[in-house]
């Protein structure tokens, strides 16, 4: 029989490969066969095709965001597709990432923001080094012990928030520049009255409302849950010296002299 497919691909090839006569000797039955067949492999692309949306790796790129929503996770600023496919197909290693520094840091990271400090009342620092893999970025986190600060009275640690060292568990997200994505310079308080500003008001690297919520939202989401956030702080100029404020100029105007000058850090 004429057009008889030994090896059918296809449900289409299969029905007109079929030794049936009535089917496949007229152009009648051929075109039944055709129809049937195209019906049938239409219908089989479909099913696939939903299925295949459920796994990132296969899934075509405007599906990726539904499979981040369900999944809460966001594709970052520049991550490429097939990056943020990795996250979303490895999610569940992620999330036992969750209540951890390297879990925040790296969603942070994934949002634009690679030069953030996660800092803890009484101890360590910890932040991100380089490029992070994809696979493996506990990797890349680096975790310091800030030590005492010799310039407070009291010798408080480092960073107290309050001169209270009995809570240990809170912390804050410290910027030592102003993040390259805070196009939205203002000279006004923050937004919405997050924070007080602490040094002087005169700085004018404010970020916008959006700014300031999505890190708050990524920071509260993936932090552990004993944890308290006490803000984010950033240095606008200066160094700083421990928490609260102490500087190098105001250091050495004690000593009789200043080098540096006093450092502007604010808080949101």
């Amino acid at each position: 029989m004429s057009g008889v497919i030994n090896n059918p691909t296809t449900n289409t090839e299969f029905l007109a490969g079929l030794p049936i006569p009535w089917l496949n000797s007229n152009p009648i039955g051929q075109g039944n066969a055709n129809v049937l067949g195209y019906m049938f492999d239409f219908y089989y692309n479909m099913a696939l095709q939903a299925v295949q949306v459920r796994f990132p790796t296969y899934a075509p790129k405007d599906a990726l965001r539904y499979i981040g929503d369900e999944r809460g996770l966001l594709q970052g600023v520049s991550e490429s597709d097939a990056d943020f496919a990795i996250r979303l197909k490895l999610a569940w290693i992620y999330w036992a990432l969750a209540g951890t520094p390297i879990g925040v840091l790296f969603e942070l990271y994934n949002q634009g923001y690679a030069d953030g400090y996660l800092v803890q009342v009484n101890g360590p620092i910890y932040s991100i080094s380089g490029t992070p893999d994809v696979n493996d970025p506990i990797s890349a986190l680096v975790k310091e012990l800030a030590g005492i600060n010799p310039n407070i009275d009291g010798d408080p640690e480092w960073w107290t928030f309050d001169y209270n060292t009995e809570f240990t568990s809170r912390f804050a997200l410290l910027f030592p520049s102003v993040p390259a994505q805070w196009t939205d310079v203002q000279s006004t308080a923050p937004p919405l009255g997050i924070g007080p500003r602490i040094g002087t008001t005169s700085d004018t690297s404010s970020p916008s409302t959006s700014d300031i919520n999505t890190i708050y939202n990524i920071v509260n989401k993936w932090k552990p849950a004993k944890a308290t956030f006490m803000g984010i702080f950033l240095t606008t100029a200066g160094e700083t010296i421990g928490f609260p404020v102490d500087t190098i100029a105001e250091r050495n105007t004690r000593n009789g002299g200043i080098i540096g000058s006093p450092a502007i850090v604010v808080q949101y």
